[in-house]
């Protein structure tokens, strides 16, 4: 699932993730991002989340996300937020976070690399 408020960049994500074969499911905010990952909480292996975004940023979704299936893998996008501001998640080892702009090659390995330890 990626959520990003951004249109531009959501659908280049999305444009992005189905190339590499992937299903995606799209959310326009935080709060729209709960509502979706709610209600398709059972087939979504993965949430993109956007750090800054309006009604609930990515973090505060995240938290919500994580109270309906604990263990789902966050990748994290940031423009210009720092790390720091997501220390608290990172360090329950969960999150990774991209920086924009990214390039699809490198959106795919770190993709990837996250799925494989999940199933792995």
């Amino acid at each position: 699932m990626i959520a990003e408020d951004n249109e531009g960049l959501r659908e280049a994500a999305k444009e992005i993730l189905e190339s590499l074969g992937y299903r995606v499911i799209l959310a326009k905010d935080g709060a729209d991002a709960v509502r979706v990952f709610e209600e398709n909480h059972p087939s979504i292996d993965l949430v993109f989340l956007d750090v800054v975004m309006p009604n609930l940023n990515g973090p505060e979704a995240y938290t919500r996300m994580s109270e309906i299936k604990p263990n789902i893998p966050v990748i994290f996008t940031t423009g210009y937020a720092s790390e720091a501001n997501l220390l608290s998640v990172r360090s329950r080892g969960k999150a990774t976070v991209v920086h924009k702009p990214y390039g699809s090659q490198y959106l795919a390995q770190k993709l990837r690399e996250i799925l494989d330890k999940r199933t792995g």
